[in-house]
């Protein structure tokens, strides 16, 4: 039996002398061949890092070899660096609230709002034409990984690392009800397009899915892995999984049976997004790859590798355009059909962990571990 110890960040027992946990993905021994130290403040950090997300220095500046870093924003400035090639965002808005990580974002189906999910336990809801923070919802214990609007508008759904589902109705600024069933820690929630079904993806290996009247839990799925992520299909058909065993999984929303099993990532599936057509599915995670892949045959359509680890992705409305958000703080914009990459901007002083699309398609926002929110102009 090998020798465990326990992550200082996340608690899990991982094995003793690992460089990095398995679960948190925190650098916690020293190891040449995986990190380093970086050079200002000689924090552990990962070994293609290009800034470090302690001091947040660059290490080496990805647009021009120089002492300092002049296009590199500050934490809350109204710009932000470019490099465009095709596609392109441009920093409008800068949202302050937060004391902490934001770990997700969601628009209200008429454009006009924007909720937020965050590690200071709290949700809050953002007027997207004046920036500023409208309601505050506080109930969960613990930090919030996942927030929704329903397509309605009128309510929100969150899943919390206290292991609760909540929905909050929005006019009332009240709890409606709280869904029990998971052990661990509720990373992702989704809500169908008919409005009628909720599905949470645990660290307990489950997928559940609800009754969003009733709160009655419909169905339960064994990933037989801890479940990073869930989306439904357009049709609200299917539920798709990300999961710490390297798989996309796509499952029958009604039966719980599984459809398909997608395999080739080498690492954690942090993040997937249906196309708006339903057709394609994306995926990306620790492995740094980012695959499309055929929903109907379950076969990977394209593929490519980036240099950092993927936190987040979306597609545009439209399906033309393909946005994610990454571990060092950039934002990437990519063809979707091709996957040529239209644009890369430095985004955040620290991980982006969240991005969503405003429903016309006009704007981007991005939630990041700095504790901002920031709202982007889409063209």
């Amino acid at each position: 039996m090998s020798e465990t110890m326990i992550c200082p960040f996340c608690e899990e027992s991982v094995e003793y002398g690992l460089s990095e946990c398995p679960y948190c993905s925190e650098i916690i021994v020293e190891d040449q061949n995986h990190n380093k130290k970086c050079p200002f403040c000689e924090s552990l950090i990962k070994l293609n890092a290009v800034k470090c997300r302690y001091c947040k220095m660059f290490l080496n500046n990805p647009i021009e070899e120089s002492e300092e870093p002049e296009s590199e924003p500050e934490s809350g400035s109204d710009t932000a660096e470019v490099v465009e090639v095709f596609a392109s965002i441009t920093e409008e808005k800068l949202l302050r609230g937060h004391f902490n990580a934001v770990n997700s974002l969601s628009y209200a189906p008429n454009g006009k709002f924007v909720v937020s999910g965050s590690e200071d336990n709290t949700i809050r809801v953002w007027d997207t034409s004046t920036g500023w923070e409208t309601k505050q919802f506080r109930g969960h214990t613990s930090l919030v990984q996942s927030v929704v609007f329903s397509p309605n508008g009128k309510d929100i759904i969150s899943g919390s690392r206290d292991f609760t589902i909540k929905l909050w109705n929005v006019d009332r600024l009240k709890e409606v009800m709280t869904l029990q069933g998971h052990s661990k820690s509720v990373h992702s929630v989704a809500c169908s397009s008919n409005g009628k079904l909720v599905a949470s993806g645990s660290w307990d290996n489950f997928i559940k899915i609800w009754d969003i009247d009733t709160g009655e839990e419909l169905v339960s799925i064994n990933c037989y892995a801890w479940v990073y992520c869930v989306k439904f299909s357009p049709d609200g058909k299917q539920v798709a999984s990300g999961n710490m065993n390297k798989t996309v999984k796509i499952w029958d929303v009604q039966t719980g049976k599984n459809l398909k099993t997608l395999s080739g990532h080498q690492g954690v599936v942090y993040t997937i997004a249906y196309s708006p057509n339903g057709k394609n599915l994306i995926s990306g995670g620790k492995d740094s790859a980012i695959k499309i892949w055929d929903v109907e045959s379950g076969t990977e359509v394209n593929s490519i590798n980036e240099p950092n680890i993927l936190n987040c992705i979306v597609y545009s409305p439209t399906g033309k355009y393909i946005v994610g958000g990454f571990q060092d703080g950039t934002i990437k914009i990519w063809d979707s059909a091709t996957l040529t990459e239209q644009s890369t901007t430095y985004a955040h002083n620290d991980s982006v962990n969240a991005v969503a699309f405003s429903p016309d398609g006009k704007y981007l926002t991005s939630g990041s571990k700095d504790s901002f929110i920031k709202l982007w102009k889409f063209t």
